[in-house]
């Protein structure tokens, strides 16, 4: 479902009965899912759920420090601090971004930097969706759903 696209490489993860792809902290890792047929659209929602590695008290961490392109367009990510002092360590936390652009062959990218994610970060589900549009494989409510879990 994902390519690693860096040296440092993310890796598929199971943390409290949740699967999800792990980005270690202090490393420069980026992964791209590639070839998302749009379906001739050219805008969507993006959300996704991550989460950060922060246990201990004084440990915090910003979620938008998982940064996101799309066709190589760099996102806006909203920003939501996680700390260990409020026991926040690995919970999903649901990112929205309305109004991407897409393509019929659109490539999301989610990486993160060695300054920016010190305590590691874990990515549980990607969905990028028309808003009832009623397309897609999977997803419910409309649209194309990508969840990065192994393939056999």
């Amino acid at each position: 479902m994902f390519e690693n696209t860096s040296e440092e490489k993310a890796s598929v993860r199971i943390v409290s009965n949740l699967t999800n792809v792990w980005f270690p902290g202090t490393k420069d890792v980026a992964i791209a899912i590639k070839n998302i047929n749009a379906q001739g659209n050219t805008s969507a929602t993006l959300e996704y759920q991550v989460g950060s590695n922060v246990y201990k008290a004084g440990e915090k961490q910003d979620l938008k420090t998982l940064r996101v392109k799309c066709n190589g367009q760099e996102l806006s990510i909203p920003s939501k601090e996680v700390t260990g002092d409020a026991q926040q360590g690995n919970t999903p936390f649901k990112m929205t971004i309305e109004n991407v652009t897409i393509s019929d062959n659109t490539t999301l990218e989610f990486y993160c930097t060695t300054s920016e994610n010190t305590y590691g970060l874990r990515l549980y589900s990607v969905k990028l969706y028309v808003p009832g549009s009623g397309s897609g494989s999977t997803g419910g409510g409309g649209g194309t759903t990508i969840e990065p879990t192994p393939s056999n």
